[in-house]
């Protein structure tokens, strides 16, 4: 879910900013606590998306494009013989983030990305069970 956000938000310039406990009316102990003394900004950091938004829209387009259209009304006799992975799961497929394909909450990747992504999320590897996770 966190990579979908990532992907999401990769297409903005923005800037996370925090504001003081002080200007909170009914702030509670974790908003008014902070661990480090003095500190008044708070940046972050985010790792890398393994692929770009944009690359991900197209190749979408280009491999899904009968799935795109067929969401919104019956699958036709083709697209079930040309996606027969994928109709079984089609009441989970939805089209989300401008024309990405996405079964529930994960993003259905394309095949010519479906190297690139494993491999970039494999580098910061946490366990066997973490990358099923982001996978």
């Amino acid at each position: 879910m966190l990579q979908r956000w990532s992907i999401a938000l990769a297409a903005y310039n923005y800037e996370i900013q925090h504001p003081p406990g002080k200007i909170i009316p009914q702030a509670d102990f974790f908003s008014r606590y902070s661990r480090f003394s003095g500190a008044e900004q708070c940046h972050f950091i985010s790792p890398a998306s393994p692929v770009s938004r944009e690359s991900l829209r197209k190749s979408t387009k280009q491999y899904y494009s009968a799935i795109l259209s067929e969401i919104k009304k019956r699958w036709s006799p083709e697209v079930k013989r040309k996606y027969p992975q994928l109709f079984p799961h089609r009441e989970e497929l939805s089209v989300k983030l401008d024309d990405v394909l996405c079964r529930d909450d994960r993003l259905v990747i394309p095949p010519p990305l479906r190297k690139t992504v494993p491999d970039e999320l494999h580098k910061g590897h946490m366990g066997v069970e973490k990358m099923k996770s982001l996978t």
